[in-house]
Order: C-alpha cells, then sequence, then structure tokens
C-alpha cells in the first residue's frame, strides 16, 4: 500500500514538474525571453579556414597599410638570423593551445563551420609605406575574433592581459574617430575605441600602446561589461560580439602621436574589418522573427 502511495505522489510530482516546464515554456515564449542564446551566421563573402579556424577573407591592404606577404621579412631566430618557414611573415597563426584560451577551434565550432556559424580569428602584420624604415608605427599588428551563440562571455581584453604579463598600465583612455566612409550606421558618425598605454615592469621602462573596440550584434562598444548586458539581454535570441584589437609593434614614445596614427589604422581599416561582420540590420530581422 505504502509503495502505490509513494508511486502516486511521485506521478504527481513529475505531472506538476512537467506543467510547470510547459508553462515557463509558453510564457517565455509569449514574452519572447530568450535565455538561450543562438548563433549568427556570418556573411556569405567571408571565408573562414575549417580546419584552423582562421578568417582568410579579410583584405590584406587597407589604403596605405598592406599585409607583409614576404617570407623572411620579421622572423628571425635568437642569433639576429633570418628565419624562412614558407610562410607570408604578415600572417599570424595561433597555436591549439592559444586557440583553446580564446575559445576558438571547439567541437562545437567543428560542427557549425560548414554552416558559417563558428567562431574564427585572424592576426596579420601590416605595413605603412608611407613610413620609414625606423618608424615605430611602420608595422602594425591586427587581431580580430569573432564569437556566437550561447558561450559569448567577452573574457579577453588587453587591460587584464597586460596586467597579468607583468606590465603596468600608465593610462587608458577613450578615443574616437567621425566621418568614416563606407561604413554603416552609426560606425559613419562615430566609431569609439579605446587606446592603452602600459610600461613593461623592467629597468628600461619601454612604452607600448594598444588599441581595441567590440562590435556587438553589429553596434560599436568599448566597455566589456555593456558588450556582456546587451549579449545577455533577454530579448536578443541571436547574438554575437567581435574584438578589433590592433597596435604598432615597435616602442612608442610620444603617447598623443601614437592615439593619431591609431586613428589613422583604425579609418582605414575598419570598412573593410566590419565587411566581415553580420551586420545590425541583420541581426534585427533575425531577432524580429
Amino acid at each position: 500500500m505504502s509503495n502505490r502511495k509513494g508511486w502516486l505522489h511521485f506521478g504527481i510530482a513529475v505531472g506538476i514538474l512537467l506543467i510547470s516546464i510547459v508553462s515557463w515554456n509558453v510564457m517565455t515564449a509569449k514574452l519572447r525571453y530568450f535565455f538561450r542564446k543562438e548563433a549568427v551566421p556570418w556573411p556569405a563573402s567571408v571565408k573562414v579556414s575549417e580546419l584552423e579556424f582562421r578568417n582568410i577573407s579579410l583584405p590584406k591592404q587597407f589604403g596605405p597599410y598592406r599585409m607583409i606577404e614576404d617570407d623572411g621579412i620579421l622572423d628571425r631566430d635568437e642569433n639576429g638570423n633570418v628565419v624562412k618557414d614558407g610562410k607570408p611573415d604578415g600572417e599570424i597563426y595561433y597555436r591549439e593551445d592559444i586557440l583553446e584560451t580564446l575559445g576558438i577551434g571547439s567541437s562545437l565550432d567543428e560542427e557549425r563551420v560548414k554552416e558559417r556559424k563558428s567562431n574564427w580569428y585572424v592576426s596579420r602584420y601590416y605595413i605603412d609605406a608611407r613610413e620609414p624604415e625606423n618608424s615605430p608605427y611602420k608595422c602594425w599588428q591586427l587581431d580580430l575574433t569573432f564569437y556566437t551563440g550561447s558561450e559569448v562571455t567577452v573574457p579577453h581584453v588587453p587591460d587584464i592581459c597586460v596586467l597579468a604579463g607583468g606590465a603596468s598600465i600608465v593610462s587608458r583612455e577613450n578615443l574616437f574617430i567621425t566621418d568614416v566612409a563606407g561604413v554603416p550606421e552609426p560606425w559613419d558618425k562615430r566609431t569609439p575605441f579605446t587606446g592603452l598605454h602600459y610600461e613593461r615592469n623592467d629597468n628600461n621602462a619601454y612604452s607600448y600602446v594598444q588599441y581595441y573596440l567590440f562590435s556587438v550584434n553589429g553596434l560599436p562598444e568599448t566597455d566589456r561589461d555593456a558588450a556582456r548586458i546587451e549579449l545577455t539581454a533577454l530579448s536578443n535570441r541571436y547574438v554575437y560580439y567581435a574584438k578589433l584589437q590592433f597596435f604598432p609593434r615597435a616602442v612608442i614614445r610620444d603617447k598623443k602621436q601614437a592615439d593619431e596614427r591609431a586613428k589613422d589604422f583604425l579609418r582605414h581599416c575598419i570598412p573593410g574589418v566590419l565587411r566581415e561582420l553580420p551586420s545590425r540590420e541583420y541581426i534585427s530581422s533575425l531577432n524580429k522573427k
């Protein structure tokens, strides 16, 4: 008899649970609340290596800035001798451990890459043809990472990575460029980005700079916490963000001058970068379905 009562109580509990789940799903569907975020496909024109999850369609030239396509220009061994590996020095290939740290190339990405819904990266060196060889602004590094779906947590920003590497932050500034041609609203009116000035903790106290910004569902953003809020908003079912990080490879002596050169680099590269990312209008159309 007690067994029958136990099974009866168990059945009632399961029934209540099922009703609660169904009711919750119906309610959230009517309210258009989305706790699980869906991946956004990148534009059809974007090409990503299915084995490396590396973007291969980003333009190799932005105005006067051209990717280094020669071999043996930058790579040197510990004795300063030229190293040739048969690959362009301007194309940076991340190791598997770095990809794992960045959250790129997971088993989920392997499933989604053919559908254009995986995470990806591209990292390159660009040369400014206008600058003399000894200029600190001759060579720029560009890093672009793309994340989409439920795992978008915005974990990596230079502020944290610089400190983790043992450097000291001198200043952090909000900068912007205006009146950019060839980009959609609101990028054409005002594109914000963050400038980070830091020093290595050694006897030389060399100064360096890094710059970065986000595209969050097609809109510019500089604050990681603000990006997280937008990505986790219950009204958004489809979400993505991309981080663009760029900087001169050399030591800098004049922060204001470096900022102006960074504005020039961003002004030239941002139209090509945005063509690799889903647009604001496309995301809006997905979230209205």
